[in-house]
C-alpha cells in the first residue's frame, strides 16, 4: 500500500530521501516546490537516483521546461504523467513523467536545480518535498523454510 513520506528540503542540490537499508521503494510520485533565485537564465530541476551498491547514478530525469529567475514552481514527477515543454511562469504546476521502477535499498534520491549547461544553481530552494510510494520490506517478504523442526523435539530426534 503506497504511503506518503516527507523528504528533506534545501538549496541547489538536495538528497531528499534515502531508501532504508532493509527495504526497496516503488516511487510513484514525487512533489516539491522550486523557488528560483535571481540568477539569470534557465532554472530546471532534475531528479537523480544513485545506487551506492553499484557506485553509480542509475537514473536522471530532467524537466524539459524552462523556468526563469525569481519564480515559484510546483513540480510533480509521477508514473503515467504526460510531460509538457514550455516556458514557465511563476506559480505554474508542472507535471513530469517518472518511470515505473523499483529502487534498491540505500538508493539516494536527489533533487537538483540546474542551468542549461547542467550546473547546479546553489541559490535555488527546494521545499515541500513529499514522496508517495510503496516500501517493500526485504525482511518479511523472504520466506523462511524450517522443514526439520518439529515442536517439542530436538534436531535429529525422531517423532514417536
Amino acid at each position: 500500500m503506497p504511503e506518503a513520506i516527507r523528504g528533506q528540503a534545501g538549496a541547489g542540490s538536495v538528497d531528499v530521501y534515502t531508501v532504508p537499508r532493509d527495504h526497496m521503494l516503488r516511487l510513484e510520485l514525487l512533489t516539491f516546490t522550486l523557488t528560483t533565485d535571481a540568477t539569470a537564465g534557465v532554472h530546471a530541476p532534475a531528479v537523480i537516483f544513485t545506487d551506492p551498491a553499484v557506485a553509480a547514478v542509475t537514473g536522471r530525469i530532467w524537466d524539459w521546461n524552462e523556468g526563469g529567475p525569481s519564480m515559484t514552481l510546483y513540480y510533480t514527477f509521477g508514473i503515467g504523467l504526460a510531460p509538457f515543454d514550455c516556458t514557465l511562469t511563476t506559480g505554474m504546476l508542472v507535471p513530469v513523467a517518472l518511470p515505473d521502477t523499483i529502487l534498491a535499498h540505500d538508493t539516494v534520491i536527489t533533487v537538483e536545480s540546474l542551468n542549461v549547461a547542467g550546473a547546479s544553481i546553489a541559490g535555488d530552494q527546494i521545499s515541500n518535498v513529499i514522496l508517495y510510494g510503496e516500501l517493500l520490506d526485504l525482511l518479511s517478504d523472504t520466506p523462511v523454510s524450517l522443514p526439520d523442526l518439529i515442536p517439542g523435539l530436538l534436531p535429529g530426534e525422531a517423532a514417536a
